[in-house]
């Protein structure tokens, strides 16, 4: 079970039987890419692969075996994530326009719950 993902001006074939957070730590090695960058996968019709949020799921759940995967960025907006492609594009690959993504549930921060009303008991009673 393997793509092919292209980063740069490189193509890489990567087995998709693992976790996608090794996938996206094998490809970030590979690319010489500093541990700062958000790190997803497009496919050649610009949907993202919402692999970042998946790290502990196998990446057959996201990845279809035989296809082109293309590395992108992400840029955390307030409402979306942008994403920037980075790979070199032939000629007959033509443009790839990735199409922004809305935060998971999980990556927005929310205000703590209140803190209940102490019940300690008084000191004397």
């Amino acid at each position: 079970m393997q793509i092919n993902i292209r980063f740069n001006d490189q193509n890489k074939p990567i087995n998709i039987n693992c976790k996608c957070g090794v996938i996206l730590e094998h490809i970030r090695k590979c690319a010489n890419l500093d541990s700062s960058l958000l790190l997803d996968l497009s496919d050649k019709d610009g949907n993202v692969k919402l692999l970042r949020p998946n790290l502990t799921t196998y990446a057959t759940q996201f990845l279809s075996a035989g296809e082109t995967y293309y590395l992108v960025s992400a840029t955390e907006d307030p409402k979306q994530y942008t994403y920037k492609l980075l790979a070199t594009l032939t000629p007959e690959e033509g443009t790839i326009d990735v199409k922004p993504t809305k935060p998971d549930k999980k990556d927005v921060a929310k205000k703590p719950p209140p803190k209940p009303a102490s019940r300690a008991k008084k000191p004397g009673k």
